[in-house]
Parts: structure tokens; C-alpha cells; sequence
């Protein structure tokens, strides 16, 4: 996948003493992986960049992709913060006035507007000071409250404020999401001891909160947790550098043959070797040099060490916008008027293990904003829009291109003559001032604001349309 993405301040060394984690490899692939490791890994110059590859090639019982998209149950799924918006072409259909609060006359407003309403109603959620973890709650609560400071919906009684949206104040103005923001920061000092769970539930309320601020419902949007689909669905490994380059693939030197054994009897006159023996002996010489390079390749994969992020450390949410919907059938204005929630962008969650980022290998052929690439093409139906990611301390906007669709050229006998496809492509949003990726540590809120400024006016277009 060419991403054309290089960013090398965002690499550093990793921090000694730490080990490595190598996961298992299914003997049926190896082989094959290493084969076409060999041959495909240089054939685009853009793969040098700083691009971290997944281990999900060995995922061989991973669930099919289908299923991440049809009721799917997996990582994130609370009930209670949002509507179950499934990742479907036809989303819920909802009411404008009723939903979101506009202000519908009272002449007819009502009469003239038709539509279905999702389970639950968006709200954004707030939770009683009296009731949240920490307080001297009874005896019979007091269990409830340490199995939710437990449980990965924690993130939720963070959000025990009310989150106003962009039109009604700056974010900077918000003591609120700036103290969340402050103490997530914390948690990515070189002194802290702060385990990822932790760390996850702050970047949850960190991303849902400004979700809300530059998406809000008075505008028509909807923020719920997701899948990110089967790319992420058993974690996610990148080839870690090493000091040596042994990490770097290398081709193995020529094959030589070895020469066939001279037999100790009594030497007998020369013959011409028949066609079938030098049949035989061209499969054999074959063979040999088709086992020398597996050999190698299968040592090299050997000898990597990788930095694995477990799926646990991996969540997302998506916006949903409503827009209304059009009678394509009749092509007459309507007087009942009907909206639906389709998917507008989405964000990304990835926690690293380390407070010092490791430098991954130039070998790798995925970069880690191949996490949403699923997500946007296949449950969003996103064909050009862009999408966020927080990796630890570092916050990333990414330009999504779906790339065209999949066309067949038949020659003239009805056969396939080619095929042509444009795999989807994930690339930083630069603007006159620089890429919209920086280390939030060494930022403020105002340069969040300013990135969310420059595409929050961006329209999806999507798929098919």
C-alpha cells in the first residue's frame, strides 16, 4: 500500500531492556510469506518510509470480514451511549425536529414530517458526581462502582461534564475537557507508571470529547464506538528496527549446485547422458535452490523482533451525519420529509506499550493508519474523506482515498485480459504550515483546534454515488 508517508521525528530508539515479543507463525504460511516477502518487499520505493506492518497474514482462524459489520460484538459496543448504528448503506432513519432538537413550528411542522427513530436516543453522557467511582457511596453500591472502574466502560465517568460544541465556545475554553486532556498527557511522562488499560480509558474520553465539541448534535451528528473490522480484530505487530540492520531483507547470494556424487567403482567408459536423467537432474537442482532460499528467508523471519499491540489496545468510534434522504424512484418533492444517519469519519485509538516510541523497520509494509482503512472502505463506504488516529502522545489526521473501482477488461474471445484495481491509500493532511501530525505533548489544545479546523468543513463523498 503506498502511503508516501515519511515522518521520521516520530521515531525514536526503544528504550533498552524492554523484550521482545515475536508471534507464533503458522507453519502452512511461512513459507509463502517468506517467498513473497522476498519478491514484492522493494517493488515500491514508498515502503522505505517508516511504514509498520501487521501480523494478521498468520491469522489463519481470524473471523471472516463479513461478520465485524453484521451485529458484530467484539471490542467496544456500549449500549447505552449511542443508537446501534450498524455499518449498512441504509442507516436508522430519524426525525429532524424530534431528535435533535430543532425548533418546528407549531402550524404543521410535525404533520409533514415522517421518519423512524433509532432504539435509543443520543446523549452524550453525563454522569452524577454522587454516583461516580471514588465517592463514599454505600455498602451496596460500593461493589458496582469498582467493577466499573474495572471494566473498559470507565471511560464514560470521565465524561461528567457537559461538552459544548465549537460554535459556543473555543476548545481552549473548556476547563473540563482541558483538565482531561492535561491528565491524559500525564499518563505519557518518563516517570509514570500508568498502565495502558488506563491510558485507553483517557484516550476514549479524550477523542469522544472532541468528537462532540467539532460534531455535535445540534449539527446533525452522532458519535458511537465501533469496530474497526478484521485488520485489528487479533491486535496488531510491527517489525521492530535493529541496531545491525538484520532486519532489513536481503536476497541470498547465488545458488550453486552441488555436483553429483562420483560413484566408487571402477571408472567405466563415458556415456551420453540420456534426456530423461537430465531431466532428472534439472528438477533436482531446482529443488535444491527452491529449499536454500526457503531456508534463508525462514532464518530472517527468525531473527526479527516485534512490537505487538494486543487488540485490547485498539478502539475506534465513528460520526455519523444525517442527511436526507432523496426519492430517486419518484423523482417528485415530497411532502413527508425523512432523514438517515450515514458515516461521516472515523477515529482511531492505538495505545504503544512504551513512553519512548520504538523505530520500526523500513521492511514493514503497513503503516499503522492501515487500522482504519477497513473501517472507511468497507463500513463506511467512504471513497474520499479523512480520518483521525491517536497513537499514545501523537495525534494524526490521514486523507483516505478509496482509489477507483475494481474494472475488468475482457478481450474480444470473452476472456479476462486485465484487471485493474487502485488499493486505498492513507496519507497525512498537509496544509501551508506543515502535516497535521504532531506530538500533543509538545502542543496545546490550540494547535488540536487548528487541525480540527482544517478539515471539520470537508464533505465525504462516498462509494457508488
Amino acid at each position: 500500500m503506498n502511503h508516501n508517508f515519511c515522518n521520521e521525528s516520530m521515531d525514536s530508539s526503544v528504550d533498552p531492556g524492554f523484550s521482545h515479543e515475536v508471534p507464533q507463525i503458522d507453519p502452512n504460511l511461512e513459507f509463502m510469506y517468506a517467498s513473497a516477502t522476498a519478491n514484492d518487499m522493494h517493488a515500491d520505493p514508498a515502503l522505505q518510509h517508516h511504514l509498520p506492518a501487521g501480523h494478521d497474514v498468520f491469522m489463519h482462524d481470524a473471523p471472516s470480514q463479513v461478520s465485524y459489520y453484521n451485529n458484530f460484538e467484539g471490542m467496544v459496543t456500549p449500549d447505552s451511549i449511542a443508537p446501534q448504528l450498524e455499518h449498512q448503506h441504509q442507516a436508522p432513519i430519524v426525525d429532524n425536529s424530534e431528535t435533535f432538537g430543532t425548533d418546528a413550528d407549531a402550524d404543521g411542522e410535525d404533520d409533514d414530517t415522517e421518519a423512524v427513530y433509532p432504539e435509543h436516543n443520543y446523549q452524550a453522557p453525563v454522569v452524577d458526581n454522587e454516583n461516580t467511582v471514588g465517592t463514599d457511596a454505600d455498602a451496596e453500591g460500593e461493589d458496582d462502582d469498582l467493577e466499573v472502574l474495572k471494566s473498559s466502560e470507565h471511560w464514560k465517568t470521565l465524561l461528567n461534564f457537559d461538552i459544548p460544541d465549537h460554535t459556543q465556545t473555543h476548545l481552549n475554553n473548556t476547563p473540563q475537557l482541558q483538565a482531561l486532556y492535561d491528565t491524559y498527557l500525564d499518563n505519557y511522562h518518563p516517570q509514570s507508571q500508568t498502565n495502558t488499560f488506563t491510558r485507553m480509558q483517557y484516550a476514549k474520553a479524550f477523542i469522544f470529547a472532541l468528537l462532540t465539541h467539532y460534531y455535535p448534535a445540534s449539527q446533525g451528528y452522532t458519535i458511537a464506538p465501533t469496530s474497526l473490522g478484521p485488520v485489528a480484530a487479533n491486535g496488531m505487530s510491527f517489525i521492530l528496527a535493529a541496531p545491525d540492520n538484520s532486519d532489513i531483507y536481503t536476497e541470498p547470494p547465488p545458488y550453486k549446485p552441488k555436483a553429483p556424487k562420483k560413484s566408487k567403482s571402477k571408472s567405466k567408459k563415458k556415456r551420453t547422458p540420456t534426456q530423461a536423467e537430465l531431466q532428472a537432474e534439472r528438477k533436482r537442482v531446482e529443488r535444491e535452490a527452491k529449499a536454500y532460499r526457503i531456508i534463508h528467508d525462514v532464518t530472517w523471519l527468525s531473527t526479527l523482533n516485534y512490537d505487538t499491540i494486543p487488540p485490547e489496545n485498539l478502539a475506534a468510534f465513528v460520526v455519523y451525519r444525517k442527511t436526507q434522504v432523496t426519492d430517486t424512484a419518484t423523482a417528485k418533492p415530497s411532502s413527508k420529509v425523512a432523514y438517515e444517519y450515514q458515516p461521516y469519519t472515523y477515529s482511531a485509538i492505538m495505545i504503544p506499550r512504551w513512553d519512548t516510541l520504538p523505530t520500526y523497520s523500513t521492511t514493514n509494509s503497513l503503516h499503522r493508519s492501515d487500522l482504519l482503512v477497513d473501517a472507511m472502505c468497507r463500513g463506511g463506504n467512504i471513497k474520499d474523506g479523512y480520518a483521525v488516529l491517536l497513537y499514545g502522545p501523537l495525534l494524526e489526521l490521514y486523507n483516505f482515498d478509496a482509489g477507483a473501482e475494481c474494472v475488468y477488461r475482457e478481450d474480444g474471445d470473452g476472456g479476462d485480459e486485465r484487471f485493474q484495481d487502485m488499493e486505498p491509500k492513507m496519507e497525512v493532511v498537509e496544509t501551508g504550515e506543515g502535516k497535521l501530525a504532531f506530538d500533543v505533548r509538545e502542543t496545546g489544545l490550540g494547535a488540536v483546534h487548528e487541525a480540527f479546523s482544517v478539515v471539520g468543513e470537508r464533505e465525504a463523498r462516498y462509494r457508488g454515488v
